[in-house]
């Protein structure tokens, strides 16, 4: 019972332990009732008495159910517009991301089918240093966009701290590992302006190059994982008062020792 719920209940008590004492005073003082305390007058009091606390408790419960929908409403649209926020963010990353896992392996592709061309004739590529870099940037913006907004409302998603944490550690495992692909990967490439450093890669350096790639596509591919999970975790935490019944499935890798990113919320839902 409510605080102000409680303080009429014992207002109402105290008003009927009050009448209840005067009727008892009254036949102990005079052996009889006065007029003013005949049953019907008394019980019409009682009963307005009751009536109008019952009447006053019905407003106040209707009051604080109103202020309840209003608040549960508010926490609805807020709980949308969050997600559609980072709905749009996810939508951001996905084609960068594609783009970087796969640039190792179309560059390797490159040099294998031009590796028997002399160095002078040996033809342009379009993975220059300054491409790769770009790439990469575009990867870590768009990634650090998305965790920002986490951040920004962890007050009303606390849980989706782990995806934070999750993005930012393969973000900097990205970031070494591309720093050392684009440290040696140009070094066999023929721009506009200059021509290859190392020619023509042998086949221990395509094997050294195929390596550092992958420390590339790697990460690509596990934060694009991360971001699949938290697509599932924002859909089914902040959608799921609206849609009731229905849920995001969770992805399933072929490889077991992927980790699948989850929040408690998710999990028991």
């Amino acid at each position: 019972m409510s605080h102000p719920t409680l303080q009429k209940f014992i207002f109402v008590l105290g008003i009927l332990l009050f009448c209840s004492l005067l009727y008892l005073a009254n036949w102990a003082t005079s052996g009889k009732f006065d007029k003013w305390f005949d049953p019907t007058p008394i019980l019409s009091l009682v009963g307005f008495i009751v009536g109008f606390s019952v009447i006053s408790w019905q407003l106040e419960q209707q009051h604080r159910n109103t202020l309840e929908a209003n608040r549960r409403q508010a926490q609805n649209k807020l709980k949308l517009d969050i997600y559609k926020e980072i709905a749009s963010r996810i939508e951001a990353t996905s084609q960068p991301l594609a783009e970087l896992e796969i640039i190792p392996l179309l560059l390797l592709v490159h040099l294998r089918r031009v590796r028997s061309f002399d160095r002078n004739t040996v033809p342009a590529s379009v993975y220059s240093f300054q491409y790769l870099s770009d790439a990469h940037t575009i990867v870590s913006d768009t990634v650090i966009r998305l965790m920002s907004v986490l951040e920004l409302y962890e007050i009303v998603m606390p849980e989706f701290k782990v995806f934070r944490e999750k993005l930012s550690g393969q973000l900097n495992t990205l970031r070494n590992g591309f720093f050392e692909f684009n440290r040696e990967a140009p070094l066999y490439l023929k721009t506009d302006t200059w021509g290859p450093i190392k020619w023509p890669p042998t086949d221990s350096q395509i094997e050294e190059l195929d390596s550092l790639g992958k420390k590339v596509s790697a990460p690509c591919y596990d934060i694009t994982g991360i971001i699949f999970d938290l697509r599932v975790a924002a859909q089914n935490y902040l959608l799921g008062e609206l849609f009731p019944g229905k849920k995001a499935t969770q992805r399933k890798p072929g490889d077991p020792s992927v980790e699948i990113v989850k929040i408690q919320q998710t999990e028991e839902q």
